[in-house]
């Protein structure tokens, strides 16, 4: 099986549209979040083997995605198989909702059980 993201192109244009992929920057995430955050949520449609929630990386991801952008909640995901991500996102407060059994695929089209994690606007503590 190949990794569906892999195959998309970078841009996708018609006589009427023009979409690109965004490269995962802070910038990029807070031209989206400015965009929409006035907007009716059931306006939008979420591509579902898509990003559909910010991907901390770091502290300062986590801050951005709370205190600046207003995000309830953020998540993490990892390989199951990945013990030192796993065992890091959890140090840093996120909470195990699940493992999806085959939801992710590697590069070369193995499957893998992908584990999800969450962290909610209540529980996160400003350092």
């Amino acid at each position: 099986m190949v990794n569906p993201i892999k195959q998309l192109p970078r841009v996708i244009k018609t006589s009427r549209v023009e979409m690109r992929q965004l490269d995962v920057t802070r910038e990029n995430a807070e031209m989206i979040f400015d965009a929409i955050k006035d907007e009716n949520s059931s306006d939008f449609y979420f591509n579902p083997i898509g990003v559909d929630n910010i991907v901390p990386k770091s502290a300062e991801i986590e801050r951005i995605a709370f205190e600046k952008l207003g995000a309830n909640r953020i998540t993490r995901q990892c390989s199951k198989d990945n013990v030192r991500s796993a065992n890091s996102i959890k140090s840093s407060g996120f909470h195990l909702d699940g493992i999806a059994r085959q939801g992710g695929v590697y590069s070369d089209g193995k499957l893998y059980d992908n584990m999800m994690w969450s962290k909610l606007r209540s529980e996160y503590v400003t350092k």
